[in-house]
C-alpha cells in the first residue's frame, strides 16, 4: 500500500491453489488502535489464515468510492467475483448461513432460528434434545460467496422454502447416496447441489441477514424440515484469540469448544452434482 510518499507491505504464508479454489478476503483497520487485519479465507477446505498489521495506511473514502463505482481510476482482476465494504470490522472465518425465518426443530415446537437464545433446547436430527451454545447473526452483501440459494420444498425433506447462504451443509441419505458413495450418509453444500430446480438463486437484495447455531457438541439441526448442519468453528476451535475476531466474538471463554467437526464424508464439488442430477 502506498499513499504520497508513505508505504507499507505485509504478508501471509497460505496454502492458497491458485484462481480454481474460492478465496474470501478479509482487510479491516481501527484508526485509533493503529492496527489492521488481513485474513484470507478458504471455504472450501474450512482454512482461514489470518495476521496482524501494525501502523497500517488508512483506506480514504474517497477510495471507497473508486473501487466500487468503477471509476476508471481503478482495475480489478476478471477473476474478482465481488467487492464490499463495511463501517464495522467485519468477523473472519466461517460465516452464519440461515434466513432469520429459518425454522428450528425444538422440544416445543418449531421457532424462528432468530428467536432461540443460549441455553435453549432443540431437537436433532435423531430427536433427541441438545443446548445451544451460541447464536451468530450476520449481515452480508448478497453477492458472490454470499449470494442466498432458495431450497425448494418439498425437496431435501422440506416442507417450506428455506434461504440459505451457498456453504450451508447439507445432510443426505439413501439409496442413491448408498449407492454412489459407499456410505450411509454424507454432507454437501447447498453452492454444490445449486441445479436450478431443487435449489435456485434468489431472493435478490443488497443485504441478506444469516443466522446459524453453535451447538454444545457436533449435531444436525432440523430445519424447515431438511436436515442441516449447525455451525462448525473448524479450526477456530480451541484458538481463542481467533474466536474473539469471528462470528463467535463475545463467545464467554469457558463456552469456547476444544475440539469440533462433522465426522461425516463431506462431497466435494463435482460429487454433489453428480447426485443432485
Amino acid at each position: 500500500m502506498a499513499q504520497g510518499a508513505s508505504s507499507t507491505a505485509f504478508d501471509m504464508p497460505t496454502i492458497m491453489r491458485g484462481p480454481e479454489e474460492d478465496v474470501i478476503f478479509r482487510y479491516s483497520w481501527d484508526g485509533p488502535a493503529r492496527r489492521a487485519d488481513l485474513s484470507v479465507d478458504l471455504p472450501e477446505r474450512g482454512k482461514t489464515f489470518h495476521t496482524i498489521v501494525e501502523a497500517p495506511i488508512p483506506i480514504f473514502l474517497r477510495d471507497v468510492h473508486r473501487m466500487v463505482d468503477s471509476s476508471p481510476e481503478t482495475i480489478l482482476s476478471h477473476e474478482v467475483r465481488s467487492v464490499a465494504f463495511s463501517t464495522e470490522i467485519e468477523p473472519l472465518g466461517p460465516i452464519a448461513a440461515l434466513e432469520p425465518d429459518a425454522r428450528i426443530a425444538t422440544p416445543g415446537g418449531e421457532r424462528r432460528i432468530s428467536s432461540l437464545n443460549v441455553g435453549d433446547l432443540f431437537l436433532t436430527n435423531g430427536h433427541e434434545p441438545a443446548q445451544i451454545r451460541w447464536v451468530c447473526r450476520q449481515d452480508l452483501p448478497a453477492r458472490g460467496r454470499f449470494s442466498p440459494l432458495r431450497l425448494r420444498s418439498p425437496f431435501y425433506g422440506l416442507h417450506t422454502d428455506l434461504i440459505v447462504a451457498p456453504d450451508q451443509r447439507l445432510l443426505l441419505s439413501g439409496s442413491e447416496v448408498e449407492y454412489l458413495f459407499g456410505e450411509e450418509q454424507v454432507s454437501a453444500t447447498a453452492g454444490h447441489l445449486m441445479d436450478g430446480r431443487t435449489i435456485v438463486r434468489g431472493p435478490f437484495a443488497s443485504v441478506q441477514s444469516y443466522y446459524q447455531l453453535l451447538l454444545d457438541r457436533p449435531a444436525s439441526l432440523i430445519v424447515n424440515g431438511a436436515i442441516l448442519e449447525s455451525f462448525d468453528p473448524g479450526e477456530l476451535a480451541g484458538n481463542r484469540d481467533l474466536i474473539q475476531s469471528s462470528v463467535l466474538r463475545g463467545l464467554p471463554p469457558e463456552l469456547v469448544p476444544a475440539s469440533y467437526g462433522s465426522a461425516l464424508p463431506q462431497l466435494k464439488g463435482f460429487e454433489a452434482l453428480t447426485l443432485a442430477h
